[in-house]
């Protein structure tokens, strides 16, 4: 078994920052530019092989990374990742103790102490259902490509950074390796630090963050989504004074049927 981080970079000249990843494994990088080429660095035995398109979106570029491994195993990563010593034997030992997992959730730990990881770490092995990684990301996740391949699962190209609802591919991705009766784990080993900056699609509370957010309830939720976005709208009551409740729930029911219209 074999093991590939597929990573999105956005700008990339050279292998500069893929090398500050401390990766010990073979990687495919790929880079939303302004020209189309590959390009190869072979670094301490393994092949970074860096694919730049003048495409953007982060979910088909994550796509591009998928279609371009070859690897048994891939882990999704972005360029601020940083991953520990030994994270190869890591992965390889936990498929060895689940084999029957096809995909395993790694713990990664946030560097900014301002912006802390929704995820947290689980304490011990478990077997994972739906709830546990809605909301996780797909940071740290490792899973077979040969699931991915025989389920025709990919990330939706019409969300995420850089499309009009621009979060919730993550998690309409692992929705959809559920329903294709995913085995997956959740491991409490550390795989990775994160250095969270700043995002480059949150721009504060407007619309098209709360559209987002009922687009995002209702690939969670499915028809509980209305009640979802009650509460959410209760909770933002005190983070933000530019709406009042009910234009909050509007916004996000808008979110809720355009996901809904998508079916």
């Amino acid at each position: 078994m074999n093991i590939e981080i597929v990573c999105p970079m956005m700008h990339q000249k050279d292998f500069s920052n893929v090398l500050k990843m401390n990766l010990q494994t073979d990687a495919v990088i790929a880079n939303q530019a302004d020209s189309n080429s590959k390009s190869e660095l072979t670094e301490n035995g393994h092949r970074y092989l860096m694919i730049t398109t003048d495409t953007r979106g982060a979910s088909l570029n994550r796509n591009i990374g998928i279609n371009n491994a070859t690897a048994d195993v891939i882990i999704f990563s972005d360029d601020d990742q940083t991953f520990v010593d030994g994270y190869e034997q890591m992965v390889l030992d936990a498929f060895e103790k689940y084999p029957q997992a096809d995909g395993i959730k790694f713990y990664c730990q946030s560097t900014n102490p301002k912006k802390p990881l929704s995820y947290q770490n689980p304490g011990s092995w478990k077997k994972a259902v739906r709830m546990d990684l809605t909301s996780a990301g797909v940071l740290g996740f490792a899973i077979k490509r040969s699931f991915l391949e025989k389920n025709n699962i990919r990330f939706n190209e019409e969300i995420g950074p850089g499309k009009e609802i621009y979060c919730g591919e993550d998690t309409e991705f692992i929705v959809e390796l559920f329903k294709h009766k995913a085995n997956i784990y959740l491991s409490p080993q550390l795989i990775s630090y994160v250095g969270q900056s700043d995002s480059t699609w949150f721009k504060g509370f407007s619309e098209q963050y709360f559209i987002s957010v009922g687009y995002v309830y209702a690939t969670i939720y499915g028809n509980m989504a209305f009640l979802a976005a009650l509460r959410r709208c209760i909770v933002m009551k005190k983070k933000t004074k530019d709406y009042s409740c009910l234009k909050m729930y509007q916004m996000i029911l808008k979110g809720i049927k355009k996901k809904k219209s998508k079916k």
